[in-house]
């Protein structure tokens, strides 16, 4: 569509490539590394940050942040995760200080292992499937999908971030 457009002739490559993984697991190319264009990887953690930080109510930033790290070295490039940093605490700054800890309540399906648990986290039918403390691993996250998916409780998990 926008290959008729001269003035855009550039950024075709950066927009059929937004969707290539850093380890070659996306499309539609199957690129991986730096093959994938630069300004492609850019915009795949770009995109991938607005997104998780638009999926929690609250500590936006930190959330985005700790998903991308999660994520680096996958779907987007480790080299340049880190230097979203800033600008994603200032494009979702909560008026909170540094250095401190905070809670986010987010929802099954959006638990990644080494997320620690703030609070107890219980089935909608009372029971105990985590206590507070614990950093999730893979079973600890399909566990708690599991039981989310039968008998949700009305409220999401709560997991701790740290801010740097």
């Amino acid at each position: 569509m926008l290959a008729k457009i001269e003035e855009l002739q550039a950024v075709l490559p950066l927009i059929k490539h937004h969707h290539e993984s850093f380890d070659g697991n996306g499309f539609p190319d199957s690129l991986a590394g730096d093959a994938i264009p630069l300004g492609a990887r850019l915009i795949t953690i770009a995109d991938f940050i607005e997104k998780s930080a638009r999926s929690v109510e609250q500590n936006r930033a930190d959330f985005a942040i700790i998903n991308a790290k999660y994520h680096a070295g996958t779907i987007l490039d480790p080299n340049l995760v880190s230097k979203f940093n800033g600008i994603t605490r200032t494009l979702y700054y909560e008026g909170k200080k540094s250095g401190g800890t905070a809670e986010v309540e987010v929802g099954p399906y959006d638990l990644v292992p080494g997320m620690t648990v703030l609070r107890d986290v219980m089935s909608g039918t009372g029971v105990l499937l985590l206590q507070a403390g614990n950093v999730l691993d893979l079973s600890a996250v399909a566990l708690i999908r599991t039981h989310y998916r039968k008998s949700p409780p009305p409220h999401g998990i709560f997991i701790k971030l740290v801010d740097e």
